[in-house]
């Protein structure tokens, strides 16, 4: 059996020169709170003298306890001023731990990342009021050091900056505290207007560019002909996919909607008609396997071949052994093809070879295939990523761009963007020495670095952020900072040269 819960007590008043109205319900502070004012501004309007004003509001107090409590102490609560009538009410009527349950809810109130700070305050002091008369209620210092405690991270670290708990006036802090979250939202709504118009630009050049977008779609449903006949029948549905089968659609460019692999569509914009239930299968594996072999392209990593088995070639053309076939995804690790046999192995005798240390297994005929005859080129694009940090200046935060670089052991950050983020400078227990490529005169040129800072990086639209790292302070450096591997290995990131991208595996 359920028990009806009592609805919350509201105050109605149709115009200053009426009488408030209290419903019936649980009062609450804020509801009392709002009743007292608006009597007191029915007094005034009404210019009521203080013998006549408990007589004249009592009777907008409709809840029927409060009307027996009422009837009851008439003549006593009548002759009482309105002040003391209030404090016989609350007394009577609000539970008995309110003020202490509204001290904590004031003292754990947030700011949070999507209120504005003006709003927080407000609420604060709306809070706080409610415990006027009362030994809770905070004065301007101690309201002062609960907005302060409550306020959001960035805003508290930019108030820090400039220094503005100098401020010894509290409604001049308030304002200048005000005009910093202003700002910073103001900067945050640029950058990700920024981020939307890269990652959008960077959609449809992608796109463009991708040559899978023009694979013949592959299913693993039968095709139907024809339109269906109507049945009175209840329509047979497809069964809910499952979320390890999204996951294999999602990570295979796959679309939810018609089920098919390796598309340049998705389930908002699907041309297909809806799935067969009579012919539909499960998604596995082996579906995306047979729908590579279809519409794929592989790529071959090439091994070195001894001159015996160059030579027995029928066609004397030379091949060289697939050491690795790996099919094509936007997420390289979602897809590997199956390798069915060892290409290298070692041998079993250990007599070393004259063509060397390891010998080739004979591959099957579908696995050889002509070397390329594409040459390389010269040089490609370096991979910059636009990325923002905090600093201790003025210029919070300091956007930048950082060159990713695979084969460097270190991370770097120039002499002069160290200085700009006012950062401290940490000494290296043992300095990094590092050697020039060229050598001078015949002679190796090497030099010497003995500090550091730690930072951390973040997208334009802080949706991602870095782990803390250590960079390592170089004078003259050509970038801002060069991302090296203890970067991307301490934040899991994996480097794809051809496709210019930096991926997160994580």
């Amino acid at each position: 059996m359920s028990l009806n819960k009592t609805p919350m007590a509201a105050v109605e008043q149709s115009s200053p020169s009426k009488v408030p109205i209290l419903s019936a319900g649980d009062i609450s502070p804020a509801v009392m709170r709002q009743f007292e004012d608006s009597c007191r501004n029915y007094f005034i309007h009404k210019k009521i003298i203080a013998d006549d004003q408990v007589s004249l509001i009592i009777g907008g107090i409709l809840d029927s306890h409060v009307s027996d409590w009422i009837s009851t102490k008439r003549n006593h609560l009548i002759a009482l001023s309105f002040d003391t009538f209030m404090i016989d009410f609350c007394t009577n009527y609000l539970t008995e731990d309110w003020e202490e349950d509204t001290l904590c809810d004031l003292l754990s109130m947030t700011q949070g990342n999507t209120t504005s700070f003006w709003d927080f305050v407000v609420a604060v002091q709306n809070k706080n009021s409610l415990l006027c008369g009362t030994t809770s209620h905070l004065p301007d210092d101690k309201l002062r050091h609960q907005i302060n405690a409550g306020m959001e991270v960035r805003l508290s670290k930019k108030v820090s900056s400039k220094k503005l708990n100098k401020v010894v006036d509290f409604r001049k802090w308030l304002n200048e505290v005000r005009s910093c979250d202003e700002g910073l939202r103001v900067e945050r709504e640029e950058y990700e207007r920024i981020a939307r118009d890269n990652c959008e630009s960077f959609r449809c050049v992608n796109h463009s560019n991708n040559p899978h977008s023009r694979r013949i779609s592959y299913t693993n449903n039968l095709p139907t002909t024809g339109a269906p006949a109507v049945s009175s029948e209840p329509r047979k549905q497809c069964p809910k996919l499952l979320d390890s089968k999204h996951k294999l659609l999602n990570n295979n460019e796959g679309c939810v909607e018609c089920c098919n692999f390796f598309e340049n569509h998705r389930a908002a914009n699907c041309p297909n008609n809806f799935l067969n239930p009579a012919t539909y299968k499960t998604l596995m594996q082996v579906d995306v396997d047979r729908a590579w072999r279809t519409c794929g392209k592989c790529v071959a990593a090439v091994t070195a071949i001894s001159p015996a088995d160059t030579s027995s070639s029928s066609d004397g053309t030379s091949h060289h052994p697939v050491t690795a076939v790996l099919g094509f995804s936007h997420n390289l690790v979602a897809y590997v093809a199956p390798n069915a046999s060892s290409v290298f192995k070692r041998s079993l005798d250990g007599d070393s070879d004259s063509s060397g240390s390891q010998t080739v297994s004979d591959p099957s005929p579908q696995s050889v295939v002509k070397p390329l005859k594409e040459a390389s080129p010269l040089h490609v694009e370096d991979l910059y990523w636009r990325c923002l940090t905090s600093g201790n200046t003025d210029e919070f935060p300091v956007i930048f761009d950082a060159l990713i670089d695979h084969g460097l052991l270190a991370v770097l950050i120039s002499e002069d963007h160290a200085l700009k983020l006012g950062l401290c400078l940490k000494r290296l227990r043992k300095p990094y020495i590092a050697e020039l490529a060229m050598e001078k005169n015949g002679q190796k040129t090497e030099f010497e670095f003995s500090e550091y800072i730690k930072l951390q990086l973040h997208d334009l639209s802080s949706y991602w952020s870095s782990k803390t790292i250590c960079a390592i302070v170089m004078p003259g450096l050509c970038s801002p900072m060069i991302l090296g591997l203890p970067f991307l290995s301490h934040n899991d990131i994996v480097v794809d040269a051809s496709a210019c991208t930096a991926i997160d595996k994580k």
